[in-house]
């Protein structure tokens, strides 16, 4: 199914967004590995599944690493749950207080 997310045919991938969203918690971890795919509209498809089985696939990201082209490293610390949801990430190699930013759960970043 999540192969099928990232098909040429539309139809294809709402159906897949449709089985995985059915199919609920045993989808949670293929999703969350899902987020690493390059491809944008991948991306954007597992974001519409993580957002439909609902807050338990978002905790799950909680405590997780990331890695942002812009920021680097960082532990996401919590979830704004709102459309897209928005991840709340202390930065390693930000300084100051400022080390948290906002990352939207759709952007180009890497979960390690």
């Amino acid at each position: 199914m999540i192969a099928a997310l990232g098909d040429e045919d539309w139809n294809v991938r709402e159906a897949a967004v449709e089985a995985l969203g059915r199919i609920g918690a045993a989808a949670i971890e293929p999703l969350i590995e899902a987020l690493n795919n390059s491809n944008q509209q991948v991306r954007e498809a597992v974001v519409e599944v993580i957002e439909r089985i609902g807050e338990r696939a978002l905790k799950l990201l909680i405590g997780r690493w990331i890695v942002h082209p812009r920021y680097g490293r960082g532990r996401i610390e919590k979830i704004h749950r709102e459309h897209p949801p928005y991840l709340v990430v202390r930065f390693e190699d930000v300084p100051g207080e400022g080390n948290r930013r906002i990352v939207d759960l759709r952007d180009d970043f890497v979960l390690k």
